[in-house]
């Protein structure tokens, strides 16, 4: 059955209302996927995956207070708390509430300490928090099992950079370059590089070839030239 017949010969079946909101959360139609998720809640109060997903359709819009709740909500459930976890731990390092963002981020090494998106957030957090050393280590984790993530490489020489390491830096900061075939927040970092070494002149080089991809990255705008008439 097609879920939307499944819907109108079973109006009490959770699946049906998940199944088509999935298709709409893929679709990027996320009101209509969090009414369906919904549905299913109403149905299933302790569904985890429905709580999980509408949790995601919030984040995507930006209503970061609806996503917590449905995150935490997601923990109830055996099969999806490692993923609320997840996703409670990446909402907090983008609220900027890093302790709590690295509570849930740990929980989530203690069980699986090879999840690339994991280690990926904790370096993150780590680097904000000005806790270099062990955002290296994390780094270097993902690299060791996954030596082509640029991010991990980008992570790295930002770090480095807030070390005064300049050599390491610029070594991690190439590899990232390669990896990700130019990605603007490597740009970015390249920009903050070559200023933080007095060479303006390929700051702003690296600075405008970042704007053509990304016109909005506040780093890159701080970091291009003035144009005086």
């Amino acid at each position: 059955f097609p879920s939307h017949e499944l819907i109108t010969n079973f109006p009490n079946c959770k699946e049906a209302y998940f199944n088509k909101g999935i298709i709409l959360f893929q679709q990027k139609i996320y009101p209509q996927a969090i009414e369906l998720f919904s549905k299913a809640i109403e149905v299933d109060p302790m569904y985890g995956k429905a709580y999980l997903y509408r949790g995601k359709s919030y984040f995507l819009q930006s209503d970061l207070k609806s996503a917590e709740f449905d995150y935490q909500s997601a923990q109830s459930d055996k099969e999806t708390e490692y993923d609320a976890w997840l996703e409670l731990g990446m909402l907090y390092v983008r609220k900027l509430d890093f302790e709590k963002g690295l509570k849930f981020l740990n929980q989530c090494v203690s069980v699986n300490d090879t999840n690339q998106i994991v280690l990926l957030s904790r370096a993150s957090a780590y680097f904000e928090m000005e806790n270099y050393r062990a955002s290296i280590i994390d780094c270097n984790k993902l690299i060791h099992r996954h030596n082509k993530r640029w991010e991990a490489y980008l992570i790295k020489s930002k770090n480095y950079l807030f070390l005064d390491k300049m050599d390491s830096a610029k070594l991690n900061l190439d590899l990232a370059r390669v990896y990700s075939n130019d990605n603007s927040q490597v740009l970015a970092v390249y920009s903050e590089y070559y200023l933080m070494n007095d060479e303006s002149a390929m700051a702003a080089s690296f600075a405008e070839k970042g704007l053509k991809q990304d016109p909005n990255n506040i780093g890159l705008i701080l970091n291009r030239p003035i144009v005086t008439g």
